[in-house]
């Protein structure tokens, strides 16, 4: 998969590698539908356990619904420092907060399958696809960073509930850095959901998918 970056000439490998870097503000504006499902395919050709693909990517880039998974995280983070013994700031101060944590306008949370031959591999398979995403969210000029601590397993757990058998590696959120990004649209790939009304085959094993030539 080739990206463009934000200059007239496309980046090496080497160069998304050494332009990588953990972004914390965005600008509102989409990722567009055809870099998103390119994005997914990078994460899906990442190495992992006898071609098990045990991952799965849950999309979040409705306003609505990225409000709610912000307000699960805060007070689960909230509730945490309470009952932990810390001080907790206030809900505006929390609020806040997490506004600018979790600001970009798309989220995709990794997920791994609790249900597979190798689960013992599960969690490396999904932070190999999650290093994927922002290798190519990269590539095509976006920036992204990973959230792991600031937002609870729990807050993940509750916020994927249709999503049975299932933990999170890790939550990722990508954001735009340049405008007049390229549009297009593709066919959305198999083992990835959207709440914007869960695309994707959930049904469907992992023994269904195209082998990796990667593996």
């Amino acid at each position: 998969m080739s990206g463009k970056s934000e200059s007239k000439n496309e980046m090496t490998f080497f160069e998304v590698v050494q332009n990588r870097v953990s972004v914390r503000s965005y600008k509102p504006v989409p990722i567009q539908p055809k870099h998103l499902e390119q994005i997914l395919e990078a994460a899906r050709q990442a190495p992992n356990a006898g071609n098990q693909q045990s991952w799965r990517f849950l999309v979040i880039q409705e306003k609505d619904r990225l409000n709610e998974f912000r307000d699960m995280a805060w007070r689960s983070r909230k509730r945490w420092l309470l009952d932990n013994g810390y001080e907790a700031d206030t809900d505006e101060g929390l609020k806040a907060h997490y506004d600018r944590l979790l600001g970009a306008p798309l989220h995709v949370i990794v997920l791994v399958d609790t249900v597979v031959k190798y689960r013992g591999y599960a969690e490396q398979d999904g932070a190999l696809a999650a290093e994927n995403i922002m290798l190519a969210a990269r590539a095509l000029g976006y920036g992204s960073v990973m959230i792991t601590g600031s937002v609870s397993a729990d807050t993940i757990r509750k916020f994927s509930r249709y999503l049975k058998g299932t933990r999170s590696a890790a939550s990722f959120r990508l954001g735009s850095q340049i405008l007049g990004l390229r549009g297009g649209r593709g066919d959305p790939y198999p083992n990835w959901f959207s709440t914007r009304g869960c695309q994707g085959d959930r049904g469907k094993s992992s023994k269904s998918l195209p082998n990796n030539p990667s593996n």
